[in-house]
């Protein structure tokens, strides 16, 4: 990936600072007992990476996005500070409409803890993304891609992320794919088109 963003770079004649934010499996929120990854990255992060770097043109020159739970948690940060990041790219993102009551994933990930039990349905239904579509509304645009072959993330899923996001007003280009599971295979081929997207947003 890093020498295909770096030919990206060469043939489109722009560059672009990127940041590598490893979330382990914090889904990027403020979690209860646990990291509290919202806040470093929003009072953290941010304001040392505006404080190092000379960025010009605001919010319209900043992107963010992810791959599977890194494109759950740039979603939901878009939509929370669309003062910070005009354009969001998600591939593969991990928003969950439900989570089955046997999959695995109840007991190895642990951001959406009430306290209680390790997986907290009310705690997850509180977090997810489209409740602040209406903070995004006028101020985001996103790239959406996903696989209809993925069997981690349903496509109905982020399909549906995706028509709401529409349904209130936000630009939004999707892109479904087919023949693809949920993993490299996919992302190798999916991200260089959406460093393209972002850079035809950050460059304009």
């Amino acid at each position: 990936l890093i020498i295909k963003r770096a030919d990206l770079f060469v043939q489109t004649g722009h560059a672009m600072i990127v940041i590598f934010v490893d979330g382990f499996n914090s889904f990027y929120i403020n979690a209860i007992n646990g990291m509290a990854m919202e806040d470093a990255i929003m009072h953290d992060l941010v304001p040392a990476i505006f404080a190092r770097y000379r960025i010009l043109g605001g919010a319209s020159r900043h992107a963010i996005g992810g791959i599977s739970m890194g494109g759950y948690g740039a979603a939901r940060l878009a939509l929370r500070y669309p003062d910070v990041f005009a354009h969001t790219a998600l591939i593969s993102p991990a928003i969950w409409e439900h989570i089955p009551s046997n999959s695995p994933f109840r007991q190895s990930l642990h951001a959406f803890t009430d306290g209680q039990t390790n997986w907290a349905d009310k705690v997850y239904n509180a977090q997810l993304p489209v409740h602040d579509v209406h903070h995004g509304k006028g101020r985001v645009d996103f790239y959406v891609a996903t696989s209809g072959d993925d069997q981690t993330v349903p496509v109905h899923d982020v399909r549906d992320f995706v028509t709401v996001l529409q349904e209130v007003g936000i630009p939004t280009v999707y892109v479904q794919d087919q023949g693809f599971d949920h993993g490299w295979a996919y992302w190798q081929m999916a991200t260089p088109l959406a460093y393209r997207w972002v850079l035809a947003h950050v460059t304009h």
